[in-house]
């Protein structure tokens, strides 16, 4: 049986009785009652139908809302149609006979209102029969996000028979819907056997899963269809496959910068030849790892080396580099830096992170004085109270304050500089003292039988800020006050990466366990014995 296109355009003919055009009336409290469906042909239920023309009659006058979008064919079977409105009757003309022996459903969905208000009529769904009896067998259940588990809204889910060689990448579904706000469906007056089931997060409208960044959902086993089928559970997730690669080089004097086509999560750097070997370079990645700025070394950058990328799906990426130290620098000539704090918690030891715009290096063991109620002053050793993160871009600076009302931090500028060599402004950064704890905390411990895993924390923006890997026991310190997710991504089979499927659609996604509850951090307090069970 061929696929129908729900989305061949629509020819809307209005055919107007009278001579005058139809207005709310003026004044009066505002209409606000729905139409109501009050006869179709053919009947509700019916059998035997042999017609071209499906009508629906409401009890006012009524008018397509966007039918061509809304309306749901069921099963597809590429006959098209033309929709023609008298008044308070829709009705909806096929172009080719229907087929025979088969049940169809016309669920109009928010696609019919009101002609004056625009009131959506509700729940206007017809079903009938081209044959002797109609199929009755019925699929429900929900459509959540595999990573976060919310509901998926407005997504739309299809069966296709098991039998068929059809597939969702290259065919439309042969039964299909649209999920609610709340993620729920249900496909109804289906024919009893063995299908295929998917959830599409159809970009493009199109009913094909044909692109990329389209979110898809299915089971990787048949559903077997026969009378009711409730609770079924489908899991969007973006099957991405793209390799990572460099779309150009930006060159300048004082740095290069690499532009990929995607984001991309880990860059390693080898040398070319028969035995390569690994370059370290420091690079500063742009916040959605799109850019990649790398900075030379002593004045320098190698020529040319293989830049090894992998992204957030663990596709990997090998690229060809040219590396060309020309034209205008893009390092300003005055340079400034910034810290995450505002406050202090006093008698606490403190961790002040130090954000740089550049790489720096550090030729000091002073390179910071901390200066207490304007009176006290305190000179941290480095490296002995600080840390300098990989990319030599964040300084976290460790302190127990005793002040009572001001902190300053005050730089030696001439022990760090940028990695060019350029000198920082002289600044001081101040900040308040808090007389209580300004974070919080949490810890728990993991009880599992799987062998490899990761255990991400996330805030309230559902930003990764912390993964650890097959960990026993969890301590989260120094955590600003504010709702925090547990999520655990289950290396199923060992091999050191969460896959997220395949092409085929065959193989599910590697298991996700969240912790059910939302963890509240507040100042001063720490949440213990926690406890994820997967």
């Amino acid at each position: 049986m061929s696929v129908l296109n729900r989305f061949f355009a629509v020819a809307s003919i209005l055919t107007i009785s009278g001579c005058a055009a139809v207005n709310a009336p003026e004044g009066g409290p505002r209409d606000e009652t729905k139409p109501v469906l009050k006869e179709t042909s053919p009947a509700n239920g019916s059998t035997n139908f042999k017609g071209k023309t499906i009508s629906l009659i409401f009890n006012e006058d009524v008018q397509p809302k966007d039918l061509n979008k809304e309306l749901i064919i069921s099963p597809n079977t590429g006959n098209t149609y033309t929709v023609r409105n008298d008044r308070k009757t829709i009705n909806l003309i096929f172009d080719k006979d229907l087929e025979e022996n088969t049940t169809y459903l016309l669920d109009f969905r928010q696609g019919i209102g009101d002609i004056t208000e625009g009131n959506t009529a509700e729940n206007v769904r017809i079903s009938f029969s081209t044959g002797n009896f109609i199929d009755t067998a019925y699929v429900a259940g929900k459509v959540i996000d595999y990573i976060t588990s919310a509901p998926e809204n407005n997504i739309t889910v299809g069966l296709y028979p098991e039998s068929d060689t059809n597939n969702i990448r290259d065919h439309k579904p042969f039964y299909f819907t649209k999920t609610g706000a709340d993620g729920s469906f249900a496909l109804r007056n289906i024919k009893a056997g063995n299908y295929q089931i998917f959830a599409l997060g159809d970009r493009n409208n199109n009913e094909f899963y044909d692109q990329e960044k389209e979110k898809i959902g299915y089971l990787a086993q048949s559903l077997q269809v026969q009378g009711r089928t409730d609770s079924v559970i489908l899991k969007t997730i973006v099957m991405d496959f793209r390799k990572p690669f460099v779309v150009s080089v930006e060159n300048n004097l004082d740095q290069n910068t690499l532009v990929y086509n995607e984001g991309i999560s880990i860059l390693k750097f080898q040398t070319l030849g028969a035995a390569p070997r690994e370059e370290k370079l420091l690079v500063k990645p742009s916040e959605d790892g799109k850019r990649i700025v790398v900075y030379p070394q002593n004045g320098t950058l190698p020529q040319r080396l293989l830049a090894l990328s992998t992204d957030s799906s663990n596709n990997a990426g090998v690229d060809t580099v040219k590396f060309a130290l020309t034209g205008k620098k893009a390092i300003p000539e005055v340079l400034t830096f910034t810290s995450t704090r505002t406050d202090l918690p006093t008698n606490t030891r403190n961790e002040i992170e130090l954000i740089f715009p550049v790489p720096i290096t550090i030729t000091g063991n002073q390179p910071f004085t901390i200066r207490e109620d304007t009176v006290r002053s305190i000179t941290p050793a480095y490296p002995k109270d600080y840390t300098l993160t990989e990319n030599n871009t964040n300084l976290k600076l460790y302190y127990t304050t005793k002040a009572k009302k001001t902190v300053e931090l005050i730089p030696d500028t001439t022990q760090f500089a940028a990695i060019n060599g350029t000198h920082f402004r002289s600044q001081v950064l101040s900040f308040g003292i808090n007389n209580k704890a300004a974070t919080g905390g949490f810890s728990g411990s993991i009880k599992t039988n799987y062998k490899s895993y990761w255990l991400e924390v996330l805030n309230e923006k559902g930003k990764v800020i912390r993964r650890l890997t097959n960990p026993k026991t969890f301590r989260m310190e120094n955590q600003h006050p504010g709702n925090y997710q547990l999520r655990v991504k289950i290396d199923e089979n060992n091999d050191g990466k969460w896959q997220t499927g395949d092409k085929k659609l065959k193989t599910m996604p590697e298991k996700i366990y969240l912790y059910p509850k939302t963890i509240s951090v507040r100042s001063n307090w720490e949440i213990s014995d926690l406890m994820l069970v997967f």
